[in-house]
Parts: structure tokens; C-alpha cells; sequence
């Protein structure tokens, strides 16, 4: 009996997508173009040149990055053009576990690619036709004169258009720092466009706030438990506490503390575990009028010594688990 001939199974990349995969693999593509900025593209030929290549492998090497910071995979498989019957596909599997640098990404994807038997996920060659796609996703890369552009196929049911332009955007920023000179491995080439970086920086961390600065905290903390008392503030492992919850507990410990004597200017020392109870004790403390001094059961034995003799606080608020640690010191 003739023996059946057969092809490897592609490996597929997980890239990070919007909206969950599906054991069926939905088709509906769309399309978007990312062009280089100018001045990096202008500077592709010189630099190609110098190291024996064409452009479109270094840009082609770049999109083989990305890919491989974006999944975290090793190896990195691409699909390459259908045979010329059209009936098969082929891809090209490069290794990156050793974190080369971007000169041998370039000659490993020199390698002769290996035919599979399906579509591979991510493909690297020319466009599927019409609006629908076997590909999650598929890049191609088309130079004229000195214009260097990035077009993609994306399945809509899996990838939003912001995040493949994040994805072309972070190819772009690679090419640029490879241009520029430096010559780093995979893990250190800098993905993130200006941008981005803007945002990371400069916008998640304009977190400036107008407060109140006639209200004490345990004040706002009460104002905010009356007016939401079942909203959760405060999560711990599998413990969620509302705000009316902590806000109740904080009042039942200001009032024993008030019967212990603590008032305005007395202090009491809190030693707890990081967990909802100190936070009620912080906010009973205040609530109580007195001022609360931290103690960490973990400080060393002098330290917690000093510090318990320095502040001389009135009452001590802890458990039964850490007392003998500080009656240790």
C-alpha cells in the first residue's frame, strides 16, 4: 500500500486579541494601512545595504519581533505564499529563546519555511482577496521609492483596529531604534510609540485631585458610607467590605477607645497585619480624636523597642497573635 504523504500542523501564535477566541474560527476581515514615518524609511536603504539585505527583510524582521514580544512565544511561526497550486501553506518557524539581536532575525528568516497542512494564524505575504480572511491576521509589506507602508487583514471578530494600529505603530518604533544605530536583542528593542509612552507617563499619571482640605479623612471616609454605604471599599482575598461596613466597625472601636480615654492628642499604637482590620482601626483611631502610631510586627526587635518607647502611646490597638512580639521587644 502506498504510504499517504502528510504535512505538520502550523504553529500558531497567541497573540492578545479583543474578544475571545471561538472553536469555530470566524472569517470577516477588514483592512488598515500603517505608513513609516519619512524619516525612517528614507533611512531603510542605507541601512539594508550595509548589512546585505533588502528592505523589506528588515521590515519584515521588525513585524518578527513584534510578534515575538507580543506572544511571548519561542518559536516565532509566520505563514509564507501558498504553493503555487494554491492547495497548501507554508511557514517559516524561527527561534528566538536565546534573544539574538536583530541582525540574526534577519538571517534566520533566511530559513527554507516547511509546508502545513492549514492556514497559520499570523501570515506574512500578500493580502487575502475580498473582505474575509483564513488568517487572524495578516501584514504585507509594500516599499515604493521611499515610501515604506504596512497593510493588514484583520479578523474583525477577534481584533479591534486600535490594537492592530498599536501593533503596526510598535513596528515602527523597532525599525526606528534599528536605523537610529543601536544594536540591542529582542528583548530590549522599544516598542512603545510616543505616544503611548505619553500616556503611560504623562496622562495615566495626571492624577492630581481637588480635596477638601477643611474635612479630615475619616470625615470624607464617612460622608462617601452615607451616601453609598453598600458600595464595596475594600477587597481582601475572598472578604469584600463596603463602605457602611467599615464605616460601622471604625465607629464600634471610636467608641471603646473613648471609654479607654483617648481623646484629642492622645496616641494609640496600631499593630495589625495589612488586611480590612487595620483600616478599621486607622479610621476608629481618628474618629476617636486621637492620633494613630504604625507599628510593624516585622521591624526588628530594637526597632519596635525604640519606637514603643519614643512615642509612649496611651492604648494599643493589635491581636492576640502579635502581642507577644512586641512584649518581645
Amino acid at each position: 500500500m502506498e504510504a499517504k504523504s502528510s504535512v505538520a500542523a502550523p504553529l500558531q501564535l497567541d497573540l492578545p486579541v479583543d474578544r475571545p477566541r471561538t472553536a469555530t474560527r470566524p472569517t470577516r476581515a477588514a483592512r488598515q494601512c500603517h505608513r513609516l514615518d519619512p524619516a525612517v524609511a528614507r533611512a531603510l536603504p542605507d541601512w539594508a545595504a550595509r548589512h546585505g539585505c533588502t528592505v523589506r527583510d528588515v521590515v519584515r524582521a521588525a513585524v518578527l519581533a513584534v510578534l515575538a514580544r507580543h506572544t511571548g512565544q519561542s518559536p516565532v511561526g509566520v505563514g509564507v505564499e501558498p504553493d503555487a497550486g494554491g492547495t497548501g501553506w507554508w511557514q517559516l518557524v524561527v527561534p528566538v529563546h536565546d534573544d539574538p539581536p536583530f541582525t540574526e532575525l534577519i538571517r534566520r528568516m533566511s530559513a527554507a519555511p516547511t509546508p502545513v497542512g492549514s492556514p497559520p494564524s499570523v501570515m506574512l505575504g500578500d493580502l487575502p482577496p475580498g473582505d474575509t480572511s483564513p488568517h487572524e491576521l495578516c501584514l504585507q509589506v509594500r516599499v515604493e521609492d521611499d515610501r515604506v507602508e504596512l497593510h493588514a487583514s484583520r479578523l474583525v471578530d477577534l481584533f479591534d483596529a486600535d490594537t492592530v494600529d498599536r501593533l503596526l505603530g510598535h513596528v515602527g518604533t523597532v525599525l526606528a531604534d534599528v536605523v537610529a544605530g543601536n544594536a540591542r536583542p529582542l528583548s530590549r528593542l522599544p516598542l512603545l510609540t510616543e505616544a503611548e509612552l505619553r500616556t503611560m507617563l504623562v496622562d495615566w499619571n495626571d492624577t492630581a485631585t481637588p480635596l477638601d482640605h477643611d474635612s479630615c479623612l475619616h470625615d470624607l471616609f464617612a460622608a462617601r458610607a452615607a451616601r453609598q454605604p453598600e458600595v464595596p471599599a475594600l477587597l481582601h482575598g475572598d472578604r469584600v467590605l463596603t463602605f457602611g461596613e467599615v464605616d460601622r466597625a471604625a465607629n464600634r472601636l471610636a467608641r471603646h477607645l473613648r471609654q479607654l480615654g483617648v481623646r484629642r492628642r492622645v496616641r494609640v499604637g496600631i499593630c495589625l497585619e495589612r488586611g480590612p482590620d487595620l483600616l478599621v482601626a486607622i479610621l476608629g483611631v481618628l474618629k476617636a480624636g486621637g492620633a494613630y502610631v504604625p507599628l510593624d510586627a516585622d521591624y526588628p526587635a530594637e526597632r519596635l523597642r525604640f519606637v514603643q518607647s519614643d512615642s509612649g502611646y496611651a492604648v494599643l490597638v493589635t491581636t492576640a497573635t502579635l502581642l507577644p512580639r512586641l512584649a518581645a521587644a
